[in-house]
């Protein structure tokens, strides 16, 4: 058995704007500020991994203290051993005159979360306030998360340390304490203005969480209820491996971690009624060079039934059930973050290669039931550190005349390629049906209906490309267009490349069956048209039953306004409200979730 201390308080998001710095916020009152603050991902930011980081970007100390100390933190799951080394490098002030010159390396152990120091003389001769830096490089086991530099300034006005105010937020013990309020100190600037210098962020709490035993691979041969705490080291090999026909698998209450899918059904299994619950999971970065990042669940064939709900996902591959489902589909009440489908370069990182895996929080392949239900799940990707191919997916799937699958009240933030601010190719939709060329009206992707849903950020486009009989109506989409920096895209505020954003029912196959497709009563805003188009909506010729209408901006906007990255955040404020007022609670209930 495997012993690791987890910080899952590590793995938090972090919104950047408390409630009261909004205008309106929580309401569908536009925010009237023109300054987009430096924000990740429309309203939050999240690490994920195991990742070594400086506390803090700045320092300051009196010569008369003596010595500095500087701490370096490792972040996740800690997971096999980590180094990273330092060293000191001079600025105006000088080793030797002001300081003492340092470099090393820092080492964890397996399981090992503490914070490591850096402990640097000063000299009580020092005159004036000049400043040297500390930066860390060649991690090992780990990769670098910023700040990976500190500038220490030694000052005659000040008597202790101070650590300044920096992008990262103050994150919690390995005991699970929660994170506290810290400052971000970026100015960014767009077409909207300058952020201010210093803008509130705030974490939620997070239960403490005990060091967690995790056992190794387990395979499910036979029916029952199974939890636990389950960690595969292997790309090849899930966490949890389901080789059972016909039988009724509960998986609950466990915690799952490993560089490939986390819970797959063998080949030559089928006919089982599959249920996840309660779980919280974490897909870490592929060993072998050009492995993908795994699912998080992978049925195929698929179950008769499955039922998914009340978990965590953090960074995988998503969903993917394949045939089957007959009996039906649920996937409710989850909580998934960094949805990813890039190669692995074996290094501790990814290729820079854009074409990536399939990867979509959930995908339906030709499952067809009069029992498919996909709602108040919340979808959370960083732009940079996550490549989505569509959030939401049918492909060849369906419900019947009488039943239509049932797509409702999800909230998906962002959507978009590896690099958004070069790459001008299409990726990452809100939601899409899809099929191929020569699908019949039995195969096609057919009786969907999308309701309710908010698509923020990205170009997260709602698209009917194949199918009939699928309705899209009532769902909200807000986009800016822009992208805040984060610790993989620097610089200010950015517009993204690709300008594909709005409600599109185009026959991309050209399919003799596309047909009875309709979108209607749905919220628009963005930064800019789709395809070029004159409206925030493209309806193809050629199509006499499919229509579009109703089209109108959110929250009482006016069709010319500009959204801005304060609207983005403004959304999940509205979505939290919303889930509030339902009584809906979302993700696992275990620490960490």
């Amino acid at each position: 058995m495997i012993m690791h201390t987890i910080s899952f308080a590590r793995f938090f998001f972090v919104l950047v704007l408390s409630c009261s710095a909004l205008v309106g916020c929580g309401s569908d009152a536009p925010t009237t500020s023109a300054a987009d603050p430096p924000i990740s991902g429309g309203a939050f930011k999240r690490r994920y991994g195991d990742e070594v980081a400086l506390v803090s970007a700045a320092y300051s100390v009196a010569p008369s203290v003596g010595s500095l100390k500087i701490t370096v933190d490792r972040i996740g799951w800690t997971t096999g051993s980590a180094s990273v080394e330092f060293a000191t490098v001079n600025g105006t002030a000088v080793a030797g005159t002001d300081y003492t010159a340092e470099s090393g390396t820092l080492t964890w152990a397996e399981g090992d979360g503490s914070a490591k120091s850096i402990n640097i003389p000063i000299a009580a001769s020092s005159v004036g306030d000049n400043a040297f830096n500390v930066a860390l490089s060649n991690p090992v086991g780990a990769r670098l998360e910023a700040p990976t530099s500190a500038t220490v300034t030694i000052t005659a006005g000040s008597t202790s340390t101070t650590t300044a105010t920096t992008g990262t937020t103050a994150t919690a013990a390995t005991t699970g304490t929660a994170a506290t309020t810290g400052t971000t100190g970026t100015t960014a600037t767009s077409g909207h203005g300058s952020a201010p210098a210093s803008t509130p962020v705030s974490t939620p709490a997070q239960a403490p969480v005990p060091a967690i035993i995790y056992s190794g691979p387990i395979t499910i041969s036979s029916g029952g209820t199974y939890s636990g705490n389950w960690q595969s080291t292997s790309d090849s090999v899930p966490a949890v491996n389901i080789t059972a026909s016909n039988a009724t698998i509960v998986i609950e209450n466990c915690y799952l971690t490993g560089p490939g899918t986390l819970i797959a059904q063998a080949y030559n299994a089928s006919g089982n009624n599959i249920t996840v619950r309660n779980c919280v999971a974490l897909g870490t970065i592929p060993t072998v060079r050009g492995d993908a990042v795994g699912h998080f669940l992978k049925i195929n064939p698929g179950p008769a039934s499955l039922t998914v709900e009340h978990n965590t996902i953090i960074h995988t591959a998503g969903i993917l059930v394949a045939h089957g489902g007959a009996s039906g589909i649920t996937i409710d009440y989850n909580k998934a973050l960094d949805i990813d489908g890039r190669y692995s370069n074996g290094a501790g990182g990814f290729e820079p290669d854009p074409v990536v895996s399939l990867a979509c929080f959930v995908q339906l392949f030709q499952v067809y039931s009069d029992s498919i239900e996909v709602g108040w799940n919340q979808v959370i990707n960083e732009p940079g550190n996550t490549v989505v191919t569509d959030n939401l997916s049918m492909y060849e799937s369906g419900g019947s005349s009488g039943h239509l699958a049932n797509f409702h009240d999800n909230y998906v933030q962002w959507g978009g390629t590896a690099a958004p601010l070069t790459d001008g190719n299409w990726n990452g939709s809100c939601f899409q049906n899809d099929g191929a060329a020569t699908d019949t009206e039995e195969i096609a992707t057919q009786f969907v209906i999308w309701q309710n849903n908010t698509c923020v950020g990205g170009q997260v486009v709602m698209s009917i490309s194949a199918g009939h009989d699928i309705q899209a109506t009532n769902n909200k989409l807000v986009s800016s267009g822009l992208i805040a920096p984060n610790a993989s895209l620097a610089g200010g505020i950015q517009a993204m490349k690709s300008q594909q954003v709005g409600i599109a029912i185009f026959n991309y196959y050209q399919q003799t069956v596309f047909a009875n497709n309709v979108a209607t009563g749905n919220q628009i805003v963005h930064w800019n048209t789709f395809d070029q188009e004159l409206e925030p909506q493209y309806l193809q010729s050629g199509c006499s039953t499919c229509s579009i209408t109703g089209t109108t901006p959110p929250n009482g906007w006016a069709s010319t306004y500009r959204p801005t990255l304060l609207d983005e955040a403004n959304e999940f404020a509205i979505w939290q409200a919303k889930l509030q007022t339902n009584g809906v609670t979302i993700g696992s209930s275990l620490p960490g979730g």
